[in-house]
Order: structure tokens, then C-alpha cells, then sequence
């Protein structure tokens, strides 16, 4: 393809491996394909895999794997039914666990998109934007439990002191099955954060494998 010149606009693959599967994952594939790129002269192109991961300028379709009438209802599982999800011929729609993390991110998530890297064992992984009022983050974890520590850098730059405290409001994004319906995010209230040498660093408690979380920090 580069001898010929014929290198596509975009580059297309999918992400459904096992979770413990290393290669399954968009923050180490996004290397080597890069790597295999630049090795055989074909630079340039997009990235399109089966779900979006902004940071890495991928763009992505939403994949699900219901079958008959469903595959092409319920707007891809981001919506559910207040009776019978099942039933095709009902309106009653109502949001799904993860309809609120969709509208956070369309509605909340505002402002200058900020670098951010997962975890090292691949259990967390974080997006943030730096706004006109406040860092936003929004985290979550590949279907595990465990303690993670959230580290802010340079929090100068979005306009705070190099040292002081900071408050900090979080919001969970609840809902351990597709089918069950969430009406809205729910506030785990505001905590008070010391922090210094332009850092700031605070512990996650994921108790569950399902639930994903908001933070806010006012600038």
C-alpha cells in the first residue's frame, strides 16, 4: 500500500477479547499499530474501532449483541423498557444505566480535552476536559474492584494554586444490569482535598464492577 500510495483514510478494527487479555485493550493497541504503521510507511489515518475512545482520536461504533427485533431497538442497550425491554411493539422507553453517562458526557463534559493515561494493570481508565469553571473527569473500571489513586498534574494550568485545597464533588453513574432503569446520576457528595507541588491526588474505592464515576473540580 505505500508503494502505491493507496493508504486508507481510516483504519478499522475490533476490541472484543477477554478483559485479562493485554491486547484487548485500546491503550496498548493504539501503540503498536502505530508502531506497525510507521515500520511499513504508512502513516496517516484515522482509527475506528467498536467503541469510542476520545483520547486516542479513535472514533467507534457501539457494539451489542442482541439478536431479532431487539438488535435494532433500544438505541444499542443505552435505553431499556419500563414493562418488557424485549417487547418490540412497546414505546414505554426509559434510560438505562448507561444512558446517564452518555448524557454527562455530552452535557457536562465541556472545555479543553486533557491528557490522561489508565491504570498500569488496566483496571481504570479516566477522560477529562478543563472548562471555564471546573476540571471534570469521568472514570471507570474494566469490570473489576479494587483502589486506585486519581492523580491530577499541573493543576496550575487550569488556573488553580500550586498548593491549598481543593473541593471535590462526585457523582456515580449506578446500575448493575442493562435492563434496569436509572432515572438520573447520584451525588456522593463534595470532600475537601490538601494537596501541593501542583498535584493533586486522591483515592478510588470501587466496591463494584459496574459502577463508573464523575468528578468535579471548581477552578
Amino acid at each position: 500500500m505505500a508503494s502505491q500510495q493507496t493508504i486508507p483514510d481510516q483504519w478499522l478494527y475490533h476490541l472484543e477479547g477477554e478483559l485479562e487479555d493485554s491486547t484487548n485493550d485500546l491503550q496498548n493497541t493504539n501503540a503498536s499499530l502505530a508502531s506497525l504503521l510507521q515500520e511499513h510507511g504508512l502513516l496517516g489515518g484515522q482509527i475506528n474501532i467498536n467503541d469510542r475512545l476520545e483520547r486516542y482520536d479513535a472514533f467507534g461504533l457501539r457494539g451489542h449483541w442482541l439478536g431479532g427485533t431487539a438488535l435494532h431497538d433500544l438505541f444499542a442497550e443505552v435505553l431499556t423498557k419500563r414493562l418488557n425491554r424485549l417487547d418490540y411493539t412497546a414505546t414505554d422507553y426509559a434510560p438505562a444505566p448507561e444512558y446517564q453517562v452518555y448524557k454527562y458526557y455530552n452535557l457536562d463534559i465541556t472545555g479543553v480535552r486533557a491528557g490522561t493515561t489508565g491504570s498500569a494493570d488496566r483496571g481504570f481508565d479516566v477522560f477529562a476536559t478543563i472548562g471555564d469553571v471546573k476540571v471534570r473527569i469521568l472514570a471507570g473500571v474494566h469490570l473489576t474492584t479494587g483502589t486506585w489513586s486519581l492523580t491530577v498534574n499541573k493543576v496550575s494550568a487550569a488556573g488553580l494554586p500550586t498548593e491549598g485545597t481543593v473541593t471535590i464533588q462526585t457523582w456515580g453513574f449506578d446500575g448493575e444490569s442493562k435492563a434496569e432503569i436509572v432515572e438520573s446520576i447520584s451525588d456522593r457528595s463534595k470532600v475537601d482535598h490538601t494537596y501541593s507541588g501542583d498535584t493533586v491526588t486522591f483515592p478510588i474505592y470501587q466496591t463494584d464492577n459496574h459502577t463508573a464515576f464523575a468528578f468535579g473540580i471548581d477552578i
